[in-house]
């Protein structure tokens, strides 16, 4: 064994990790799992468009639209130019219906 294998995990890792385990659980069905993973990877990395994104979608797929709608703003926040978010976020907001908000959303890149 090498000594990089018996190398505790950085806190990036840590956070990769997370995220990916999430991933991974979503595409099973899991998403309350998922939903606990993506917590710790952007607790550890909020920074991480990508990754806010894809917790966003997770509670949006369950419903939970407060907390997806959180996370969306995030990752428009930290990319502006992010379109799909843009477009989730339009999503969630029509359907927890701030109609209003909802036209903005959609309106930007």
């Amino acid at each position: 064994m090498s000594s990089k294998e018996n190398r505790p995990l950085s806190s990036n890792d840590q956070a990769t990790a997370h995220h990916d385990e999430g991933i991974r659980l979503a595409s099973m069905g899991n998403l309350a799992e998922a939903i606990k993973h993506f917590h710790a990877a952007v607790q550890m990395r909020p920074d991480d468009p990508i990754w806010q994104f894809n917790y966003g979608l997770a509670f949006q797929h369950l419903k939970q639209l407060p907390n997806a709608i959180t996370a969306y703003r995030t990752a428009v926040q930290l990319k502006p130019d992010f379109f799909d978010a843009w477009s989730n976020l339009s999503a969630a907001l029509k359907a927890a219906g701030q109609s209003e908000a909802a036209v903005e959303a959609g309106g930007r890149p």
